[in-house]
């Protein structure tokens, strides 16, 4: 079963946020007194505001983790009731506005929360955190301030931030806390840039950040089949997929394998037809969904974005015009040359390999993307090879710097 992240919206997800809090902070790690609470939830008045998101990670159903992040106003924001920021807030607001034309805008992020038996799932853990950017990022936040528990101070060192003080000790809370912040541009590069510079368009996370939800699927997961009912469009954070559909005859043809940065199942956002393909992830895999109704409350306030998402989606159908022609009338070898050039675009920095890309598709899946016979695609890799353009093996294709070239 995949574990689903989202904000929490309905009434049952707020209350597991709660929960889930107590559960963790008072039953697990004895914060608070170590005592159960009476109605054993832990809820403040940030929660009631609308300048606040709890995010959520359920796992098969089950409520495993949550992050709050908070957007200031008149009152404050949490951390400020445990550490002085007063001092930062002046000195980078005085910075940020001598190289821009608008105000420094702070929140703060806080009330992380893993129950024991995922705390090893760093792929949860992180996926809240991206989560949290993006809901920061919808907000135009310039910089994000928190009062950490000492133990998770290095995951927050890791996004960017930076202790203002050494840890002390806060009676209530029964932990030590350490006050910590970073500019929010940090948190943005960690959470999206290899997305952005692996072609994802900047359209989507400009207008769509904080409406997403994070899914995360094992190997061989199918997230949809052809001919199921769509309501969703996807973006691959991590990980491989193979995007397939069958022909008159009932055979099945790969029409792409796509790597991080790659949007599919989008046309399920403009009309109600049906999945026109079959999804199946060839790894564990990390995904961004956006469903219908999100997108259309986003679309309908924004003529801009409106005229944007027509050259986004223009361009999608010139592309995918193109792989037709390819199919129905080039001959073997330059099908294969094409579905190749496709794995390349879509293929990730390899890191022992300076300069090289690779993606891990073998000559099996390159055979049903071109729509050929297997030793066709030996052949054609193998000429690939002798000429220094690509190296391969059962389960890999790497693109070498004369490739790129």
């Amino acid at each position: 079963m995949p574990t689903i992240l989202k904000v929490a919206q309905t009434a049952k997800e707020l209350d597991d946020v709660f929960w889930l809090r107590h559960e963790v902070y008072v039953i697990e790690d004895g914060k608070f007194g170590g005592k159960p609470l009476i109605h054993q939830r832990i809820i403040d008045h940030f929660d009631a505001l609308p300048s606040t998101a709890s995010i959520i990670a359920y796992d098969d159903d089950e409520p495993v983790g949550t992050i709050r992040v908070t957007f200031d106003t008149e009152i404050g924001l949490p951390p400020d009731a445990h550490y002085h920021f007063d001092a930062y807030r002046e000195s980078e607001a005085v910075a940020w506005r001598e190289t821009h034309d608008m105000p420094a805008i702070f929140a703060a992020s806080g009330m992380l929360a893993i129950r024991g038996k995922w705390r090893r799932r760093r792929d949860i853990i992180l996926a809240l955190l991206k989560m949290a950017t993006g809901v920061l990022a919808g907000w135009n936040v310039t910089h994000v301030i928190v009062t950490s528990n000492h133990e998770t101070t290095s995951l927050y060192e890791h996004l960017g931030f930076e202790a203002l003080a050494e840890k002390y000790w806060v009676e209530e809370i029964g932990n030590y806390i350490v006050p910590m912040a970073t500019a929010f541009s940090r948190i943005y590069n960690w959470a999206f840039s290899e997305l952005l510079s692996n072609n994802l368009d900047t359209f989507w996370l400009d207008n769509f950040a904080q409406h997403f939800e994070r899914v995360l699927v094992s190997s061989q997961t199918v997230l949809f089949r052809e001919h199921d009912d769509a309501n969703e469009a996807y973006i691959l954070d991590s990980g491989w997929i193979s995007v397939s559909r069958k022909d008159s005859e009932g055979r099945e043809l790969t029409l792409a394998m796509l790597s991080r940065g790659s949007l599919f199942g989008e046309l399920a956002l403009l009309d109600s037809q049906p999945r026109s393909a079959t999804v199946i992830t060839n790894t564990n895999t990390e995904l961004i969904r956006l469903d219908k109704k999100s997108f259309n409350a986003v679309l309908g306030i924004s003529t801009p974005i409106t005229e944007k998402l027509f050259s986004v989606f223009a361009e999608r159908i010139r592309r995918t015009d193109d792989l037709a022609m390819v199919l129905a009338f080039a001959p073997q070898t330059e099908r294969v040359k094409y579905a190749l050039d496709d794995l390349r675009r879509n293929s990730i920095p390899d890191k022992r390999n300076p300069g090289a890309t690779i993606i891990k598709i073998g000559p099996k899946e390159l055979a049903k993307s071109a729509g050929v016979r297997e030793h066709e695609v030996q052949r054609v890799l193998e000429i690939e090879k002798f000429k220094g353009l690509i190296d391969y093996g059962e389960k890999y294709i790497r693109f070498t710097k004369l490739y790129q070239s």
